[in-house]
């Protein structure tokens, strides 16, 4: 794979060698350059051995002090002759740094080369006050977006394979005594592979058995995994055991306190033994500070044969804690939310209407009704929730723990790696971990699988200091891209994951050339894809559309890795398997529903009226799977010629579907949208003619009046209609779904996060689909239109 070459190590069957170090000041850097130098000398003598030393991690702020620039850092090791084949890994943290500072952060080390971080949401600061508008989550899908955004710059095959992209890996905290603290490790690291980290490395701990079931989950999890095995003395260990989610047990203190310094080698390399031979990827060394003691550990460990024997030096675990007593769910607020808070709520209008003079006031200078209003909601959700005034307010998505008032560090998705050996926040003790709590209400709703699915986006900091209850009721918090398309009153279907748009067909062909696992191994070609899956997800659309036809080639099996993906990562939202191809169409519905006890019916684009024949094995798949379809009206010829043809296709299918068992709301009719500069009223042989739109607009009137077919949908590519529009594209299609929506169409495939349906469309566009729409083959319609053509042409729309 053409790919990051650390992460290409850690599938190369070798094990990886990882040395950390905390920079401090510019000599201490260029020691560690020498020392990685001397590393990738010893390369070539160790591989044959089965190791390699394969990177250096710096380290950022650990336990919340002070460390040195971490761009800085880089920028002195690359200009000191750092060897090629180690790679700098460093920490990239979110603590003490807004979302503008991370993005200056991320591009800096991606200016200076760094290909590989480590993505952690950090330490709480000694003095300081943290700033966690971000966690480890939120980092990993910004990163997601930031490699997105320069891959889809590449139009090509060829261009894109040159990117380059920032591989991220992640932290795990398996040293977890409580039930439910473990359990939210593994809840959040699968999460973290899913937001596209593409490795995992435990943090420092002494127990043997957490080290082997975290192994366990290698094949869960889906990534390589990194032991950690830290260098340790008595006074290191003195300090780490009072910093938060470290686990040095007294037993382990009063071990260390007699021991000399090559005792720590000795046990050191006992621990990277039992790594090697649990069928740990690599490890990561800490706390050295020299050649020799690195190579000290190396040769230990190789030398042990039978690393059990050495069990009790390297395993102190806790004795187990008692449950702590957590916190119920309020009584009713589940029944309340339901009821009021959720749109399709019986009070949510009412709440919204009896709301809008407060709505006024906050408008009008924060007025007085505002300021008492927002009074009142402080002392009630201070009081039941430790709400803090977010203005973003996400308590049912976590099952009403807030977390910024009950997570010391603030965390959208807690866990952090701090909690107690007991469950309790590392931070501050007096209460229990947020996730705790958070996983103990989810397990008593019987809603543990969709907490593992739920991942919370970084607040809206504006809002902060704001009412979330008006924020949520007049849509400026996070429930705004969930509400943008509902409000629109449109079916809306998600059409970027097309193979024939050009900043995604790149990332589809590189994944058709990579096989199988480019679909299981983090890459550039993944990334793109999983992101516009993620990012769509959000805006709740209808349906994420896929097609693959332009990929060519045996495209059923490709069609099965698309479904699973957007299965996977698309948060609920069911698939359109588009394509014209039966066979592909059948992959993706078996697909849709193999192994899947919950899913939401899918959608089949499409059944083409001039290939019905060929198109009724899907429809007998009727009989076995739930789904709707999409009935294309188009001849033979291409277009049918006119609104009539359009109905009595629209009829046929109708009457056929039906006999399979299809609902009438299960039935999509698609009209077929002609591109602006496509769609003349001039016939090949100069005769008049009316426009497809005319025909298209006037087949949805018929169709969604006709009694006999109530119930039905039409639905157009919208994107179609500005097809080779040069300016205005967006407002070009406002104008185009306004002027259909007026002959009843109800569905749209289209980029859902533009606002389509309710952003207004410019009236000067509005009048040019009218005009297209009156074309109806008359002698002035045609005059009309060539002199909009013209002026179009004058203005440099087309």
């Amino acid at each position: 794979m053409d790919e990051n070459k650390f992460v290409a190590r850690l599938h190369s069957g070798l094990f990886n060698i990882l040395v950390e170090f905390t920079p401090r000041n510019p000599k201490e850097i260029v020691q560690i350059g020498e020392i990685a130098r001397q590393l990738s000398a010893l390369n070539e003598k160790y591989r044959p051995k089965g190791v390699s030393f394969s990177a250096v991690m710096l380290t950022q702020n650990p336990g919340g002090r002070l460390s040195y620039d971490i761009a800085q850092a880089v920028k002195i090791l690359k200009e000191n002759d750092f060897p090629e084949d180690i790679a700098i890994i460093p920490h990239v943290t979110c603590k003490d740094y807004n979302l503008d500072s991370i993005e200056i952060q991320l591009r800096a080390l991606f200016d200076l080369g760094i290909s590989t971080i480590l993505a952690l949401t950090g330490d709480k600061p000694k003095e300081a006050k943290g700033v966690f508008q971000l966690d480890s989550l939120g980092l990993l899908m910004f990163i997601q977006k930031f490699n997105a955004r320069i891959a889809r710059r590449a139009k090509t095959l060829e261009q894109f394979k040159k990117v380059p992209q920032l591989t991220p890996g992640a932290a795990i905290s398996p040293f977890k005594y409580s039930e439910l603290s473990l359990m939210m490790q593994y809840i959040k690291a699968e999460k973290k592979t899913r937001c596209g980290a593409a490795f995992l490395i435990s943090q420092a701990g002494w127990d043997v058995e957490k080290s082997r079931e975290l192994i366990q989950k290698k094949q869960a999890l889906g990534v390589p995994i990194i032991g950690n095995a830290l260098l340790l003395d008595y006074t290191t260990a003195y300090v780490m055991k009072d910093l938060p989610g470290c686990v040095v047990t007294p037993e382990f203190m009063e071990k260390l306190k007699d021991e000399k310094s090559e005792d720590g080698i000795t046990r050191a390399s006992q621990q990277v033994a039992m790594f090697k031979a649990l069928g740990y990827n690599g490890v990561d060394i800490g706390n050295v500070a020299t050649l020799e003691q690195i190579l000290q550990i190396v040769d230990g460990a190789l030398e042990i044969n039978d690393w059990e024997q050495f069990r009790d030096n390297i395993s102190f675990p806790p004795p187990a804690p008692e449950p702590l007593p957590l916190p119920k769910t309020p009584p009713g607020m589940d029944f309340l939310h339901n009821i009021a808070f959720e749109q399709k709520g019986k009070l949510f209008k009412f709440a919204k209407t009896i709301l809008k003079p407060v709505e006024k006031s906050y408008h009008k200078d924060y007025g007085t009704l505002y300021r008492v209003f927002f009074a009142m909601e402080k002392l009630a959700k201070g009081g039941l929730f430790d709400c803090r005034l977010c203005g973003d307010c996400f308590l049912p998505e976590n099952y009403f723990v807030c977390t910024v008032g009950q997570c010391d560090k603030g965390l959208p998705n807690p866990p952090c790696g701090d909690a107690t050996v007991e469950g309790r926040c590392g931070n501050d003790p007096k209460r229990p971990c947020a996730a705790e709590v958070i996983l103990f209400r989810a397990i008593k709703k019987n809603d543990v699988e969709t907490l593992r699915n739920t991942i919370i986006p970084p607040r809206d900091v504006s809002l902060e200091g704001t009412s979330s209850l008006l924020n949520h009721y007049y849509g400026r918090s996070h429930t705004l891209k969930a509400s943008l398309l509902e409000r629109s009153g449109l079916i809306q279907i998600a059409e970027l994951l097309h193979a024939s748009i050009p900043s995604v067909g790149p990332a589809m062909f590189y994944l058709k050339e990579l096989g199988e696992k480019g679909f299981t191994q983090y890459n550039r070609g993944l990334n793109v894809i999983l992101n516009l899956i993620v990012t769509q997800a959000e805006y709740r659309p209808a349906y994420i559309d896929v097609n693959i036809d332009q990929l060519g080639g045996d495209t059923p099996p490709l069609m099965r890795q698309y479904v699973r993906l957007i299965k996977k990562y698309g948060q609920g939202v069911p698939v359109c398997i588009d394509s014209s191809n039966p066979e592909v169409l059948k992959a993706g519905l078996e697909e849709w529903y193999a192994n899947a006890s919950q899913v939401k019916p899918p959608l089949i684009n499409s059944i083409n009226y001039a290939e019905m024949e060929k198109m009724r094995p899907i429809l007998e798949m009727r009989r076995t799977y739930k789904f709707s379809i999409i009935g294309l009206l188009m001849g033979q010829q291409g277009v049918l010629k006119s609104s009539e043809e359009m109905y009595e296709a629209a009829k046929s299918i109708f009457k056929e579907a039906q006999k399979y068992g299809f609902q009438p709301e299960e039935i999509f009719f698609d009209t077929v949208t002609l591109g602006i500069t496509f769609d003349s009223p001039i016939s090949e042989l100069g005769e008049f003619k009316p426009s497809h739109t005319y025909n298209s607009f006037n087949a949805i009137k018929k169709i969604m009046t006709d009694p006999e077919m109530k119930g039905v949908n039409t639905v157009l590519g919208v994107s179609n209609w500005s097809h080779d529009v040069k300016r205005r594209r967006i407002g070009h299609n406002r104008a185009f779904i306004e002027v259909a929506r007026r002959y009843g169409l109800n569905s749209v495939i289209i980029d859902v996060m533009q606002d389509y349906g309710i952003k207004p469309a410019p009236k000067e566009l509005v009048q040019l689909v009218e005009m297209f729409a009156s074309l109806d083959g008359g002698e002035e319609s045609v005059l009309t239109y060539n002199a909009m053509i013209r002026e179009m042409r004058a203005k440099g729309w087309v």
